[in-house]
């Protein structure tokens, strides 16, 4: 297990589980690392390439991979979320490194699939789950445009990054 992922786990887990105790809530925790710039190629093989031919294309959006080329001592899993047309789908990669629910594994590949068609600013699935990118827009925005300054107090309750 990575060392810096052992780090952020251990230290924003606490940050967590200590502000939930201080506000009085019991919460059982997931922590997964969304991994989204990975070189791992997936690919399916087309029954229709004939007898003499293999006929590969990109796997099919919903494709789990969590057997063979994942990590024994980690519980983790790539998924395919997206349709490609042309080049290769790329998956996403998800580790669980801290765990304290009662999701099983497959429940939690199907929670991250269907949190990746829950991105209202596109019409069809992206990569990675909702959440995920809703973060990464806000960082995005906040580097881009705020560069330091605070943003207006009216636009505090407003997703006006989106």
């Amino acid at each position: 297990i990575n060392a810096e992922y052992m780090g952020l786990e251990s230290v924003e887990t606490a940050a967590v589980l200590n502000g939930a105790k201080d506000a009085g809530a019991k919460v059982q925790l997931t922590y997964i690392v969304v991994l989204k710039h990975i070189r791992t190629r997936f690919f399916a093989v087309d029954p229709q390439g004939g007898p003499n031919a293999v006929a590969v294309s990109n796997p099919i959006p919903g494709t789990v991979v969590d057997t063979h080329v994942t990590n024994n001592f980690l519980s983790e899993f790539y998924i395919c979320c997206q349709h490609v047309n042309q080049g290769s789908a790329t998956p996403t990669k998800y580790q669980k490194l801290y765990d304290t629910s009662n999701f099983t594994t497959d429940d939690l590949q199907r929670f991250t699939y269907g949190l990746s068609h829950l991105y209202f600013n596109w019409y069809g699935t992206v990569r990675v789950p909702c959440v995920v990118k809703y973060a990464s827009t806000l960082a995005q925005f906040v580097g881009q445009y705020l560069q330091g300054n605070e943003a207006h107090r009216n636009l505090h309750t407003l997703l006006h990054y989106l």
